[in-house]
Order: structure tokens, then sequence, then C-alpha cells
């Protein structure tokens, strides 16, 4: 019986607008988290998968010697693997020789990305399948025109002769530093013994590469890294920020918690709108029940099974909708997918989780108003005016803002992210309540004068006072949320364009001589090639700081007493420059940059560099440059943007300090791909400068970012319907008091037209207040979110304290028009009809 009448109600209720809107709400949490977590786990997967090939696997495990066999994966993960061992020796053609890093590589390698090759030397790169097979080279171009090299020809590395059967283009994990990356040379690793190069003392770097599920690898991570040795192992996934594209992947996948977590937040506000609205309009139904016999607790389980069955119908269809979005969308982008994230599945994750956020958000986000409507009391059957009360109510608000923070933590993982937000949300409500009500009460003193639709608008909204302050805040931080979406998302996707822009360099030169340095710079003039600014390369290492020796520790033996307060040395010489101005992309933090006559010896040293050797301006460091030490005072500390695609150094001195040094250069410079053929002749006049061409780096690191950025857009539109619903519910929980206003205002002689324009300019007064609200707290949560989440640099976007407003005072006027405009005309046919 009790369900029989619970499912007549819920049909009953379903033609009323406030369930109706509920249920979408819960359709519209379900659909978006099972859309937005199936999405964007597929878009990590396929940044994970293009990310991976700079790595050319899933993970790299490298040391300085052989690696152990007991460091190897277990065989049941069944991981792939390949090895490969890497050193710097002396390739000879003829009578003639040349410094190169040669790298040799397995059968297996690579295990992700494609090897590229190329026809001419600095011709066009072309992926190629061929595996190198034993006694062959592969040379990069640079030996092509050095040594004057051809294809078939012999060279010799060590004691082994090699057959010349490629022009090495680029491999995919060729390195991302230009000091680091040169003349390359691949070999086969069964080879290496043979050319009798590795010797006691040799420089060797021993690497294996491994490529799984993403479960495996974890696996894997978490049982090798207890067995590493930090002075001896270095391990390095794609997650690492370190690498290229690690600190971009980090960024999209923030973002897609956020605005996953915000969508769900803003579909769970209009739950709580919807069923506000909804209890209040059965507290008169409630009453009668009790009066005729009714227990409290047939009605509470009359309306749980009722609310259930919402819950349950809400679920079902949201998760189909989901499913469909997620369908449609996969559908649209599947072709610019990897090869292997091309086949349609269901997410079981996506899907448990969705079922659970809906169920959360309708139970959490209606359990107040739902106890004060179990506790109407009987006499409000003749007073109406009589209020609810339950001893619970404390109680339930506990219960419901816990259960946002537990989504928030559920979706973002994170305590940092879900802190921020929720901390920044409860300051911003209880800022917004004072704001709400002191600007309802300073509008009202300022439209005494005022056109008469205004001041009835105003008017209304101060006799209802309290609730309007509800609704302005639920508005205020609906489109606090959107703005915050909106921003991290025209940053984000900014800070990828600007990275990648168009002219970006895609060629480094290194090692110029001192005396070719004029040539060069002419040269390239000549061939309206622009340069970035030539920087000098010296090596040196830091010995002290204010006269204190730095502590190099050599040995895995536990440090004696006396050593464990002195500072650590870096660990390695750096590459020390000069520049007269501050660096493209540096930004300066602390200090002053130095003038053109500066001689007194100043350095610039990078932020993260000087807070782990806690160096300060004004200190005095060392340093020891080819057998000479030179003594120079901290003036300045930069920011670097490392990602920049142009020269950056920890250390830039003053003119003056390198003045006495032969130091080579380094610059970077675009060509368009078409020219790249011109670069063979350019190059033959500086037979001992490298050329390093990034090209397939720039072209994996942009479709990573458009990925990303295609994946942002779709969960933009989805926060955006949210926020539409949201204002939807809003604008419909005032419509059964605004009926009774209507019918009033038209027997007292009002027309329609009045009626309509106090209606907008009440609602266009709530947007604007709201927009303005919204723009100025969503700043405040901002700053926090950039600066401690994502690692970027805050700047105010005073363009959204008059954009917003003016917007959301016109979209909310045109939405209540909308929906006010049926009220209208049912009380022009109620008042015709009573005639």
């Amino acid at each position: 019986m009790l369900f029989n009448l619970s499912y007549r109600l819920l049909k009953h209720e379903l033609k009323r607008n406030e369930l109706t809107i509920m249920l979408i709400a819960i359709i519209l949490a379900v659909a978006s988290v099972y859309s937005l977590s199936s999405f964007s786990q597929k878009m990590q997967d396929a940044i994970n998968v293009k990310s991976s090939e700079f790595l050319a696997a899933d993970g790299v495990l490298s040391s300085g010697k052989p690696i152990n066999e007991r460091l190897m994966p277990p065989t049941e993960l069944g991981l792939q693997t390949a090895d490969q061992i890497r050193f710097s020796s002396m390739v000879f053609f003829n009578d003639e020789m040349m410094l190169a890093t040669v790298k040799a590589v397995d059968n297996a390698y690579p295990l992700k990305g494609t090897i590229f090759t190329q026809l001419d030397p600095f011709g066009h790169n072309v992926k190629t399948n061929v595996k190198l097979s034993p006694g062959e080279v592969w040379l990069s171009a640079k030996f092509f025109q050095t040594l004057s090299v051809a294809l078939g020809d012999s060279v010799e590395i060590g004691d082994a002769i090699f057959k010349v059967t490629a022009i090495l283009g680029s491999t995919p994990d060729q390195g991302f530093s230009p000091f680091t990356t040169g003349a390359q040379v691949l070999i086969h690793i069964d080879d290496v013994p043979s050319t009798q190069v590795i010797q006691p003392g040799s420089r060797i770097h021993y690497r294996s590469s491994f490529t799984g599920s993403p479960e495996k690898m974890t696996q894997y991570e978490e049982w090798l890294l207890p067995q590493l040795s930090d002075d001896l192992h270095r391990w390095k996934t794609i997650n690492d920020e370190s690498t290229p594209v690690g600190n971009s992947i980090k960024k999209a996948s923030r973002y897609f918690l956020i605005a996953s977590l915000i969508s769900v937040l803003l579909a769970a506000a209009a739950v709580g709108v919807a069923a506000t609205q909804y209890a209040e309009r059965h507290f008169d139904m409630v009453a009668i029940f009790k009066t005729i016999g009714a227990t409290k607790k047939q009605i509470i389980e009359v309306f749980t099974l009722h609310l259930s069955l919402l819950i349950l119908v809400g679920v079902s269809v949201g998760l189909g909708v989901g499913y469909i979005i997620e369908w449609g969308v996969f559908e649209f982008i599947k072709a610019k997918l990897p090869v292997e994230l091309q086949i349609q599945t269901i997410s079981y994750k996506a899907l448990y989780l969705a079922a659970f956020t809906g169920i959360t958000c309708a139970g959490a986000f209606s359990i107040v108003p739902m106890l004060k409507l179990f506790n109407a009391s009987p006499l409000r059957v003749i007073r109406r005016d009589m209020l609810s009360v339950s001893s619970y109510t404390i109680l339930a608000y506990i219960v419901s803002v816990l259960s946002i923070f537990m989504l928030m933590y559920l979706f973002s993982q994170s305590l940092m992210i879900s802190s921020i937000l929720f901390v920044g949300s409860l300051a911003a409500v209880a800022l917004l309540l004072a704001m709400a009500r002191f600007g309802i009460w300073l509008s009202r003193k300022a439209s005494k004068d005022r056109h008469s639709a205004l001041k009835l608008a105003i008017a209304r909204l101060y006799v209802n006072a309290r609730s309007s302050s509800l609704q302005l805040i639920s508005l205020t931080i609906a489109v606090q949320l959107f703005l915050l979406v909106l921003v991290l998302r025209g940053d984000l996707i900014g800070q990828w364009q600007n990275q990648l822009k168009e002219g970006t360099p895609n060629y480094f030169i290194v090692n110029v001589p001192h005396h070719q340095k004029t040539v060069f710079e002419t040269s390239f003039s000549e061939n309206n090639i622009e340069v970035t600014d030539l920087y000098p390369i010296i090596r040196g290492r830091l010995i002290a700081v204010n006269n204190e020796v730095l502590f190099d520790e050599v040995s895995k033996e536990k440090p004696k007493k006396a050593d464990e307060n002195r500072r650590e040395s870096i660990g390695r010489e750096l590459n020390l420059t000069t520049h007269q101005q501050i660096p493209y992309m540096n930004t300066l933090v602390e200090g002053e940059w130095w003038t053109k006559s500066t001689t007194d010896s100043q350095v610039s040293i990078e932020e993260k560099l000087a807070k782990r050797m806690k160096i300060k301006l004004g200190d005095e460091l060392k340093f020891m440059i080819t057998g000479s030490e030179i003594n120079v005072k901290v003036t300045s500390i930069r920011k670097v943007k490392w990602e920049s695609m142009t020269p950056n150094f920890f250390m830039i001195f003053s003119d003056d300090v390198l003045a006495d040094f032969n130091a080579s250069y380094i610059a970077s410079f675009h060509l368009p791909t078409d020219r790249a053929a011109d670069l063979n002749q350019l190059m033959m006049q500086f037979p001992t400068s490298s050329l390093i061409d990034i090209n397939q780096i720039l072209a994996q690191m942009k479709q990573i970012a458009g990925q990303a950025s295609m994946a942002i857009e779709f969960i933009f539109v989805l926060v955006l319907i949210a926020g539409v619903l949201v204002i939807q519910a809003q604008i419909q929980a005032s419509m059964a008091t605004r009926k009774q206003e209507v019918m009033v205002l038209r027997i007292l002689g009002a027309s329609s037209h009045f009626i309509s324009r106090s209606i907008a300019f009440e609602f266009m007064f709530l947007g604007a207040l709201a927009g303005l609200l919204a723009a100025i707290t969503m700043e405040i949560i901002l700053a926090g979110v950039q600066i401690l989440v994502f690692k970027m640099q805050w700047s105010p976007h005073f363009e959204f304290i008059i954009l917003s407003p003016i917007a959301c005072a016109l979209i909310l006027g045109i939405f209540g028009q909308l929906a006010c405009s049926r009220v209208l005309l049912r009380s022009v046919k109620t008042q015709a009809s009573t005639l």
C-alpha cells in the first residue's frame, strides 16, 4: 500500500517543476560524473600514451653501474623490457674523428614512440620500423656534414668497425636539454663488448625501460622503489614534473578533478534548492495527513520511499545519459586517440562512482528540508505561518556539510584541493550572507526616488530578505564556481599555447666557438633566420657560500657529526653564462638586475636552486672555473620557465665576471620545416658546432596539449550546463510565491507590462549583485588554487568585475522573464474568466 501511494505520488509530483528539477539535477550529477570520469580517464590514458614516447617507455630505471637482475620486474607482472647503454666515444672515419653520444639499444627498443631517420642530412624526419642489426650504425646528420661520411661507408668506434646504414633523425628518448644532447650514434647493444670502450673509470649510463598496464606498472614501482639506492639509481616516469610534459599533465589532471567536482557541487546545489521548495510546498499536505490520523513513521515511510524511487530513476537515467554523452564525444574524437585506445568500453569504476555520487547528492542535500517536512505541525491547518522545527536539524546540516567534503575528497584525492575549495566556499558563504543583506538594504535606500517598477522590484527583495539572501548566495556560488573553471581553463590553455605558439624555436645550436660568433650571427642574418640571444657557456662548480666550503658526500657511510650541519654541494658542474638583460621568460623574484656598466662581480640565481642551497640576496658565492676561483655577490633571484624552448640557466653572471675565460656559445632559432634543407649548407661553416632538431618533441607536445585542451573544453560545457540548472532551480523556487504576488498586483490594477518590468528588474539586480560578488570571491579562491595547487603565478582578472555583473544580469533577466511569462499569462486568463 505504501509503495502504491509513493508511486502514485511520484507520478503526480513529476508534473510539478520542483521535483522535475530535482530529478534533472540528479540525472545531471550522475551523467556528469560518469561521462567526465570515463572521458577524462580516456583522455588521461591518451595523454600518458603520447607522453610516454618522451621516455620510449612507461618507466625507466637508470644507473651508473650495470643494473642488478634482482631489480627486474617479476615475470608474473608481464611487463615488456628493453635495455640500453649510453656512453661518449670518438667516431673515426678515414683520418677524421668526432666526439659522439653513443646509444646502444636492443631489438625491443623503443617500447613506446618511433625512431625517425632522414633521407638527406638535415632533411625531413621519416618514421621507420626497421630494427638496427649488429654491425650497423646509424649516425646523426652532423657526422655526414663534418666527416663527409656517406651511407654504406664504414666507421670505427673503439675497436669495432660498423657499417653506416641510416641517417639518424631523432629517437623518442633523445633528451630535452641542449646541454646534454649531442651528435647521436645508434648501435646494437650486442656490439658494445667488441668496442672495448667500457673500461674501469669510464662514465657509462645503463638504462632499463619498462612498459605495461598502469596497474602493473604501479605494482612494480611500489615493489621497486624501496630497493633503490638514491646515490646509484634513478627512477623516472612520465608523471615526473621534471619530464618535458610532466608539469602539463599534472595541471591537466588537476583541472579534470576540480572541474568534475564543481559540476557535481553545482548539480547538488540544484538538488538542495529543489528539495527545499518541494518540502515547503508539502508542509500543508503533511499537516493534513497528521490531522486525519497518519503517524510520523507512516509519513517518513511514504516520502522516503517516494524520494528513493526518484533517486533510483534519476541514477538509472543519469547513467544512461552519461554513457550516451561519453559515447558521442568518444566517437567524435576517436580518430585523434592512439590506436590502442580507439575501442569503446564501459568504465565500471566511473559507473560505481557516478551511482554513489547521485545517491549521496540526493540524500545529503535533501535531508534537511525533508526533516523539516516530517516534523510539520498539524496546527499548520489553522496557522499556516507555523514553522517546522526538528531537533535533528543541526545534525542534518553537519551531515550535509561532511558529505560535501567527502565528495570533494573522493573526486580530488587531494586534501589540499578539497580544503581550499571547502574552506573557501564556507568563508564565501559567510561573507556573502552579510554582503547580500547589506546590498539589498542599500539598494532599497538607493531606489526610494527611482522608477516605480524598479522600486517594486527592490521592495520585493527587501520584504523577502531572508529568502532573497539565500537565493543570492546560491546564485553567487554557482557563478563563482563557473568563473573559477572558466579562468583556469583560459589560463591553462593560454599557457600551453604561449609555450608552443607559432615561431617557437625548433632548433638549438651549441658549441659555437668564440672566434666564429660574428660569422655565425652574420650568416644566419643573411639567410633570414632570426636567432635568440647568444649565450656564452663556461663550465664551473660552486664550491663555497659565504666562505663556507660546500660538503661533497661521496660515500654511503653515515656522515660524521661535524659534517651533519654542513651545507651540501650541488654535486655537479653547472653551465655558467653572462647576460646584460633578463632572459626571455625569466622573472625577477628578489633583487635588481645589473646595468651595462656593472663591474662588481654579480650573479643571479634560479629560485628553486636558491631555496635548495639556502642562498639569499647578498650572499657571497665562490666558483671554481678551469682551475681559477672567482667570488661573486648574489644580487637577484629569478623564476625560470624551463619549458620556454630557449636556453635557460641556474646561474647568470654580470659581463665582467667571465670576460677572461674562453667560452663557446649556444642559441635557439625557429626555421620552417620547408627550409630544413638549407641547414646542411649553412652548418658547413661551423664544423665544430652541433645542431639539435627538436621539431619532433614540439610536435608531440602540441598533440598532448591539443588532447588536454579538447578534454578541458568538454568538461567546461558540462560545468556550464550544471550552472544553468542551478539558475533555473533558483528561479523555479520563487514561482509559488510569485504567482500570488502577480494575482494581487493584477487585482490592484497593475498592467502586465509593469509587472513584467518589475520582475525583470528584480532578476537583473540579483544577477548583477551575484556576478559582482562571484567575481570578487572567485579571485580569492583562484589565488589559492593557482598558487598552491597548479603552482602558477596568480594575477587578478579585473575584467570579470565588470563583465560578470553585466552578463549575469542579462542572463538572469532573460531566464526570469521566460519563467514568469507563463505566470503572467495564467493570471490574465484567470482574471478574464472571473469577469
